[in-house]
């Protein structure tokens, strides 16, 4: 049936995009050869947290809550991403469905740590559609007179804070965040950034970036996505992509095609999915935790050039 047709279309699309071709006889062969651990070692993931004992440390001294351990290691490993591909020097941070913005306080300040104390403070702008409690803009309005010192692993005491209150679907970013002063534009950089942006919230804040002006120049975004079943056509920022990737392999490719490859995605997160791999002699890692997110978290979407 068309599941089925789907279903191998999809697979050979994936063999084009992230195979090596040692492992797929340039492009050719069997899918049946194919392995699960094989599709799962397919895409790289790069963990670049550091130091996290000093960072979990620093977190609990200032009593910011951002969730535990696998959270905690995941805006660590965003950080350095961060770190990566901008640097420190200028940095403005724009968290893109940030809640009660944890995520852009923690990287903020861990950036900010890292600076001169001669450079300007980073600047942190989170947007979100609706207020919540114990948010981190409180956290740094309510710092105590000297409870950062230089050499601490967060100076939230060098990061600016503005709350955007606005859907996403809606924001004007041009408004949103002021340009950089001309005169400062040559070394400074703005980054978007996101933590469990779920479904089409991902694909609404890469549109909302594409609107900018000559003293917003977006220079990179990195994005740890979530719930991509709840993806849909309508708002997905890739349906051209998608049918030209399906294009050779499909009669045709559409809505209720990409709802079908949505739905699939679910089984990515089951719990207790353990599949054994007898080449390999290990396991593939479970899907989620207990509260319904990838446990595979150095994971991250990161563009070091969102121009492109």
């Amino acid at each position: 049936g068309r599941a089925k047709e789907l279903a191998l279309a999809t697979l050979r699309v994936f063999r084009a995009l992230f195979l090596r071709p040692a492992n797929t006889e340039e492009g050719g062969g069997s899918l049946a050869n194919i392995s699960e651990m094989e599709l799962y070692d397919a895409i790289p993931l790069a963990d670049l947290s550091s130091a996290e004992e000093e960072l979990a440390k620093a977190v609990s001294k200032h009593r910011i809550k951002v969730g535990g351990a696998k959270h905690l290691k995941q805006i660590d490993s965003m950080t350095g991403h961060v770190l990566k591909s901008v640097g420190t020097k200028n940095l403005q941070v724009v968290e893109m469905g940030s809640g009660r913005g944890m995520t852009g306080l923690v990287v903020s300040g861990k950036i900010s740590a890292l600076q001169s104390e001669r450079e300007n403070n980073t600047k942190l702008f989170l947007i979100e559609r609706s207020g919540s409690r114990a948010k981190a803009d409180t956290r740094i309005r309510n710092r105590a007179d000297g409870e950062y010192t230089k050499g601490d692993t967060l100076r939230l005491d060098r990061v600016d804070v503005k709350r955007i209150t606005c859907d996403l679907a809606h924001v004007d970013i041009t408004k949103a965040v002021p340009a950089v002063p001309e005169v400062e534009r040559r070394n400074a950089s703005t980054l978007a950034i996101a933590k469990h942006l779920c479904g089409a919230g991902t694909d609404l804040a890469l549109k909302s970036l594409s609107h900018r002006h000559e003293g917003l120049n977006f220079t990179s975004c990195v994005f740890a996505t979530c719930c991509h079943g709840l993806c849909n056509w309508s708002d997905y920022v890739g349906r051209d992509c998608l049918l030209e990737l399906f294009a050779s392999h499909l009669p045709f490719f559409g809505e209720r095609d990409f709802a079908q490859l949505a739905r699939w995605t679910a089984a990515a997160v089951l719990d207790d999915v353990v599949v054994d791999d007898p080449n390999k002699g290990r396991k593939l890692p479970k899907g989620k935790g207990q509260d319904g997110e990838n446990e595979h978290s150095s994971g991250v979407f990161s563009s070091a050039n969102a121009n492109e």
